[in-house]
């Protein structure tokens, strides 16, 4: 199946998968970057919101619900980075995703909090930022004997799904031996295109997801809902419909930096998309695993830090034994 159309069936005719075109995604970047500057943030270090790289709407028949995928393809590491290379999954083999019936996310709290995760899979600073803000408080309290760290977590919480980034088979030799050994890992899987993964992955979650019990709904996000509407000829249908859900996917690249900019003004302390920043930043100590990962979000809080989803046809296809 070539899901480069932009319009296509799939899964017996049960779905209809709508590509938005470029550049309608180009105007909402540009519509979300113009709201963002009409709030006059600090330019210092406050963190770009993530653009839209791939928008899908979803018609499920069977279901008789509407979807929206926005896919989001994020890179916080300086520009002169090394490129990505292969993706690959370390995992026991009864989780790899190229034979398992189920794919496992977990929210960063999990990793925070799990008391039996092992070194290196735990992250007490999991989903963090780090700031100097010793030259705000030398500013606030006039004194150059003055030293503050400001640590910046976010109150909403994606689901995370994890892999590695490899720049050549040797690297990739290397880290799976080190999973190997540290964690019993005796599988490595290849994610074959990670736009393609990202997009089925967020279409599997928006099929399974259930907002009712895995989702804590407040009143704003009720009321997003409720103000979203589309129309169709697809199923029988009187007026408008609601949207019945909404996902933001994010993946790309882990940067690792023990300390995430300088908090110097007032304006410093406010980061409104600094969120996203900070699932993807983790400490230098992690740098080894060279983490690439996929972060799925919906409205609403998550309910359970760790939530399995089918493995479909489509996303096993997007994967191969490494």
């Amino acid at each position: 199946m070539d899901s480069k159309r932009q319009t296509f069936w799939c899964r017996s005719n049960r779905l209809l998968i709508y590509r938005l075109p470029a550049a309608d995604v180009k105007r909402i970047n540009e519509v979300v970057e113009q709201a963002t500057r009409s709030l006059k943030l600090s330019q210092n270090y406050a963190t770009p919101a993530p653009k839209i790289t791939d928008c899908f709407c979803v018609s499920d028949i069977e279901r008789e619900q509407c979807h929206i995928i926005y896919v989001h393809r994020v890179d916080y590491r300086p520009r002169l980075s090394s490129s990505i290379g292969r993706v690959v999954k370390f995992s026991k083999r009864r989780y790899a995703p190229g034979q398992a019936k189920k794919l496992r996310l977990a929210t960063p709290s999990y990793y925070r909090d799990q008391e039996t995760l092992p070194p290196g899979i735990a992250d007490p600073d999991e989903n963090t930022l780090r700031r100097n803000a010793t030259a705000w408080a030398r500013n606030r309290f006039s004194s150059d004997g003055v030293k503050m760290e400001a640590v910046f977590s976010s109150f909403g919480e994606p689901w995370v799904y994890c892999a590695s980034h490899l720049s050549s088979y040797r690297a990739s030799r290397g880290l799976k031996a080190a999973f190997s050994d540290e964690y019993d890992y005796d599988a490595a899987t290849e994610i074959k295109d990670v736009d393609a993964f990202a997009m089925w992955l967020g279409i599997d979650f928006a099929l399974q997801i259930d907002k009712g019990k895995q989702l804590k709904m407040g009143g704003l996000n009720t009321w997003a809902y409720r103000a979203s509407s589309y129309s169709t000829n697809l199923w029988p249908q009187e007026g408008t419909q609601n949207i019945d859900t909404f996902v933001h996917v994010c993946h790309g690249p882990v940067h690792y930096e023990d300390e995430s900019g300088v908090i110097s003004t007032n304006d410093d302390w406010v980061d409104i998309h600094g969120a996203v920043r900070a699932c993807f930043t983790k400490r230098t100590e992690f740098a080894d695993q060279s983490e690439y990962r996929f972060a799925l979000s919906t409205l609403g809080m998550p309910n359970d830090k760790v939530l399995w989803i089918d493995v479909s046809e489509e996303l096993r296809e997007l994967t191969a034994e490494a």
